[in-house]
């Protein structure tokens, strides 16, 4: 239980800034997770200096930004030795990125903005765990004894609580069972219990207090506040202490039960809980309407969509996402396209997917459609042959055998933001392969089969939309097959 649920679940937020710092341009995802707070908290601890801790904020930033595109490295140098302006800037970008906590930065009086942007975020925190802590108070501090199911009750709330973190996908949490597995059996410990004299009255029920991760319950406090930090060993501390007191044997069952408890408790960074939450009501918002939460896609863009969502309609959408694309002679696919030439699977088809792309930007969809549909297969088929080196050259088999291999992936080795993604778009492939398609009766089938497409039966004109939506398949693709050749490398390492 190392890793942390943003590492193991969740990327981060795409917030990328370019600002400046002594005269020298850097790319920043200003996104303020907790992490980012822990380490300005730290620094300031040991500098006691408001505007060193955020220069040191501002370079850890820097290095926690993955894509950015300067070719200048920047030492920590450059940020401590940054003007205030400079500073100023990354600043205010991060209050941009928060309501919340512009909101209390507003609020908050201190001598310089680097003091105030401190205490602000230090009094969010505060305002945060106040209602936990007013509850908890209330309760008894000596654990009153009441009835022997209790603990057998509070592993159950853990239980819940665990599984209601999968987003809905509670396949990829199968591999938490592995904590429970150190209880072994969880009748004994409860029958054990009963025949304690220690626990007879035992009372947990203050544990109730503590919110669960059940995002209907939970959902209240992460809206009101991005950034929440209490100690959950603390809160269990009582719990502990009584059963340090039992006999050993008993002792020995539960307490690698409690560790396991606080180690994952305290590896969440409810700042990206709360950020993937608002990621997947977008995500499944934008698959309402037919596309996905794309990395290539402007914020912008997808922001514009979800404001609307009680309004916006179809064709609103699909103007928005091809427009995003279609800008500067559809330079953002442009990128996109190119990046497929180091995979070994999307080189080969260079030439092709050139034509495609320039059959797109020049308005001649049936053909960069009709390009894209037939050699989606043999991408898919040539991973399987080559880098998985399990031959399937039925487009259906071979991307059943993907899925599934994606499935059992650990989760540490993958964001969950891209899991949802790539299992929405293999899925969305599959269909079009999977769909019933008689020659005799070609117009039985619809304009998104494969076959249909590969046996010259879709004669009607082409979308812009169907076009776009192919090659962002396609590079789903590409990001998917790039990550399981690692997963496959680092096992033939291992």
């Amino acid at each position: 239980m190392s890793e942390s649920l943003n590492d193991m679940f969740m990327k981060k937020p795409r917030s990328h800034k370019t600002l400046t710092f002594s005269g020298k341009s850097a790319v920043i995802d200003v996104f303020f997770s907790m992490n980012c707070l822990k380490e300005l908290s730290d620094y300031y601890e040991q500098s006691g200096d408001y505007r060193l801790a955020f220069s040191k904020i501002a370079f850890y930033m820097y290095q926690e930004t993955d894509g950015g595109d300067s070719e200048i490295n920047l030492e920590e140098n450059d940020f401590t030795a940054a003007s205030d302006e400079e500073l100023e800037t990354l600043l205010v970008s991060i209050l941009e990125t928060d309501e919340r906590l512009k909101d209390v930065y507003e609020q908050t009086q201190a001598d310089n903005v680097f003091e105030r942007f401190y205490k602000a975020n230090d009094n969010l925190i505060k305002s945060a765990i106040s209602p936990i802590a007013k509850t908890l108070s209330q309760n008894p501090k000596a654990i009153n004894l009441s009835n022997s199911s209790a603990i057998k009750k509070m592993l159950e709330e853990y239980n819940a609580i665990t599984r209601s973190i999968d987003f809905p996908y509670i396949k990829k949490m199968q591999e938490l069972s592995a904590i429970y597995n150190k209880a072994e059996n969880l009748s004994r410990i409860t029958e054990a219990f009963r025949y304690t004299e220690h626990f007879r009255g035992l009372d947990l029920s203050y544990l109730n207090a503590i919110p669960k991760f059940d995002y209907p319950e939970i959902k209240p406090i992460l809206e009101s506040v991005s950034k929440i930090n209490f100690n959950i060993a603390e809160i269990i501390k009582p719990v502990t202490l009584q059963l340090a007191q039992l006999q050993t044997d008993l002792l020995s069952w539960m307490q690698p039960v409690f560790s396991d408890i606080t180690d994952f408790m305290s590896s969440i960074d409810f700042s990206m809980l709360t950020y993937h939450y608002q990621w997947s009501e977008k995500h499944d918002l934008l698959v309402k309407f037919g596309w996905f939460y794309l990395n290539e896609l402007s914020t912008e863009v997808i922001d514009e969509i979800y404001d609307k969502k009680d309004t916006i309609t179809q064709d609103e959408v699909d103007r928005l996402v091809v427009q995003d694309f279609r800008k500067n002679r559809c330079e953002r696919l442009k990128k996109v396209v190119n990046k497929w030439d180091d995979s070994p699977y999307f080189k080969p088809r260079k030439l092709v997917l050139h034509q495609a792309l320039v059959s797109h930007s020049r308005r001649c969809y049936n053909a960069s459609t009709t390009l894209l549909s037939i050699h989606t297969e043999g991408v898919i088929t040539d991973f399987m042959r080559i880098g998985l080196q399990t031959p399937k050259f039925r487009a259906q088999e071979a991307l059943n055998d993907i899925t599934e291999y994606l499935n059992i992936q650990p989760m540490g080795s993958l964001s969950f933001s891209d899991w949802q993604i790539y299992s929405e778009v293999l899925e969305r492939i599959l269909s079009a392969f999977v769909e019933h398609f008689d020659c005799a009766n070609p117009d039985g089938a619809s304009n998104d089969s494969r076959h249909k497409i590969a046996h010259g039966h879709v004669i009607e004109a082409e979308t812009e939309v169907n076009s776009l939506k192919r090659f962002l398949y396609l590079n789903e693709v590409y990001r998917l097959f790039s990550y399981l050749d690692k997963r496959v490398q680092a096992k033939k390492n291992a």
